[in-house]
C-alpha cells in the first residue's frame, strides 16, 4: 500500500489523501483541520523502544465572528410557551 501511494505522490511519502478524492464533503471537513496532535507513550528500551498510541486531537480552524451590533442570543431564543 505504501508503495502503491508512493507511485502515485511522484515518489515522494507525505500526507496522503486516498480515496477523498470523489468525496467533496469530506475534502470540505480536511480543509478546515488547523493541525493533528499524537500522545504516545514509549515502551521498551534500546532498539526495541516503541510509541505506543493513547490518544490523539484534531485541532479545526476557528469560526470568523459576528461583525456587527446584532446579539445573537436574542435571535436564536425559543418562544415563551416552549421554555
Amino acid at each position: 500500500m505504501q508503495e502503491e501511494i508512493r507511485e502515485a505522490n511522484g515518489g515522494q511519502c507525505g500526507a496522503v489523501m486516498t480515496g477523498a478524492t470523489q468525496s467533496p464533503a469530506l475534502r470540505q471537513y480536511v480543509r478546515q483541520i488547523a493541525g493533528i496532535t499524537v500522545h504516545t507513550r514509549i515502551e521498551g528500551i534500546g532498539t526495541r523502544t516503541r510509541h505506543v498510541f493513547e490518544r490523539g486531537e484534531i485541532a479545526f480552524y476557528p469560526v470568523g465572528g459576528v461583525k456587527g451590533k446584532e446579539n445573537l442570543h436574542l435571535r436564536f431564543q425559543r418562544p415563551a410557551a416552549d421554555r
